[in-house]
């Protein structure tokens, strides 16, 4: 079976019973050959294993079914992994540009916030929508940095599908497990169904994506991190210049409106001149 890559016969002889003992039982000879059956599964024939084991989650028995769950999670767990490090490489240029977007040092408009939660949902999922705050907020503040933020965007989205393709198919074979009559199975599948959802990171800024200064992508990115910060920081003085004068504006009307209310009474008291 191993030779032939025969995933259905392999699985099926790697399933380890709840019996233990010298009698009726599996001795611990027979338990550890078939746990590594069962790594042989995983670590040798690997992502060629998917598309049977997928099959294999139709399988009236809930064991078999449950082994094959177990096998898909820790393929899954590997092959997420390894695309994750390949979206990584390929777009490190953009991903550099939206991590040193948040050295923006003015919140106007809260577009150092905004900044922030792209960043937070690439790394650990969140707010899908934040992208979109982000452009809506460079796009009124008219800032040259729109049309690169929103190319980022395209792209950035883009590479997800790119790369969340290859999963689309187990995930769905897993997820139809949350309805499976076997509670096991119900818990197990979609334990296992988070493992084919492609993000591009969770370990994004800790492993697998380092900013480096000498490199020609991180200076950049930090130039035009520093340009947006000088634009905000004068709009910022613009900002605050323009609400001064509307505060005086306002006071002098108060006085206008004062002055003519006590104008009014005078004349009343008085009579006009």
């Amino acid at each position: 079976m191993a030779e032939n890559k025969d995933v259905t016969g392999l699985l099926k002889s790697s399933i380890i019973t709840n019996k233990k003992g010298w009698f009726y039982g599996e001795s611990d000879y027979e338990r550890n050959s078939k746990q590594l059956t069962f790594y042989y599964i995983v670590y040798d024939i690997g992502e060629d294993a998917v598309k049977p084991l997928i099959s294999l989650l139709k399988d009236s028995d809930p064991k078999i079914r449950l082994r094959a769950i177990k096998a898909l999670k820790e393929i899954g767990e590997r092959i997420i992994e390894s695309s994750q490090i390949k979206f990584c490489e390929e777009y490190k240029e953009i991903l550099d540009f939206l991590y040193y977007l948040q050295d923006i040092e003015s919140n106007l408009y809260g577009l150092q916030d905004a900044a922030r939660e792209v960043w937070s949902n690439l790394t650990c999922g969140g707010d899908e929508q934040a992208f979109e705050r982000l452009i809506n907020l460079l796009k009124n503040f008219e800032s040259n940095y729109y049309e690169k933020v929103l190319e980022a965007q395209k792209k950035i989205e883009t590479g997800i599908k790119k790369y969340d393709r290859p999963f689309i198919k187990t995930r769905d074979a897993l997820s139809i497990l949350k309805y499976d009559i076997d509670g096991k199975v119900h818990a197990a599948s979609q334990d296992a169904v988070r493992h084919y959802n492609f993000a591009p990171i969770y370990v994004l800024n800790k492993i697998y994506w380092e900013p480096y200064e000498n490199d020609n992508s991180y200076n950049l990115a930090h130039e035009i991190a520093k340009e947006l910060k000088k634009e905000l920081k004068s709009d910022e003085i613009k900002h605050r210049e323009s609400l001064s004068e509307l505060n005086r504006r306002l006071n002098k009307k108060v006085i206008d409106e004062n002055d003519e209310y006590m104008d009014d009474i005078l004349i009343e008291i008085y009579g006009s001149s």
